[in-house]
């Protein structure tokens, strides 16, 4: 499935790869697609951590979806990284906290 998305990332043509995972399953084919790769890879990888860095990759993490509504500043992106923790900001004067996230006294 990277194969396949870095291929049409590049503007080439990455049916085969896709194609291979489905056919694996017994599924027909599709088109490769950033929209149908992303998809493939939501029912091919549930449960393996993959889709919340599949979702900030293809610029869909922070939008408001079904039960989801975005976060007040969310459209800024601040919530693709986390915040850093207080304790580790402590520890290192010259740090300061990720852009969107309340940076507290120390």
């Amino acid at each position: 499935l990277m194969r396949s998305e870095a291929k049409v990332r590049n503007v080439e043509n990455g049916d085969e790869e896709l194609n291979a995972v489905r056919f694996r399953v017994g599924m027909l084919p599709r088109k490769a697609t950033l929209e149908n790769i992303l998809a493939e890879r939501q029912l091919e990888l549930a449960w393996e951590g993959c889709r919340r860095p599949d979702l900030i990759r293809f610029g869909k993490f922070t939008r408001a979806y079904a039960d989801r509504p975005q976060l007040p500043g969310e459209a800024s992106g601040f919530t693709t990284v986390f915040p850093i923790p207080l304790n580790v900001l402590s520890l290192n004067p010259l740090l300061s906290q990720n852009p969107g996230y309340k940076s507290s006294s120390h």
